[in-house]
């Protein structure tokens, strides 16, 4: 999960991040706040969910433009073999 989406969220790292994790946890802002208002707001969490989705959408696109990346190399690389046996 992104800084971002935490902050929104109201959470907030206590020390270093280590494997992901905050190495003395969390601190939570969320509850009560100023003129009847509650944190986390409801559009604070759809943009921290939206962000979520996205983000895990764009690793996906990710992965698959390395996999096609690696399929044109082996197309190419499979052309140039062919290119240099046809001359021999």
């Amino acid at each position: 999960m992104s800084d971002i989406q935490n902050r929104l969220r109201c959470k907030y790292p206590i020390g270093p991040i280590v494997d992901g994790e905050p190495e003395f946890g969390w601190t939570d802002f969320s509850g009560p706040a100023s003129k009847d208002m509650i944190l986390p707001s409801p559009i604070m969490l759809e943009a921290a969910n939206r962000i979520e989705m996205l983000e895990k959408s764009l690793a996906k696109i990710a992965c698959f433009d390395k996999s096609v990346d690696l399929l044109w190399w082996q197309i190419e690389a499979r052309n140039a073999l062919c290119e240099t046996n046809d001359n021999w």
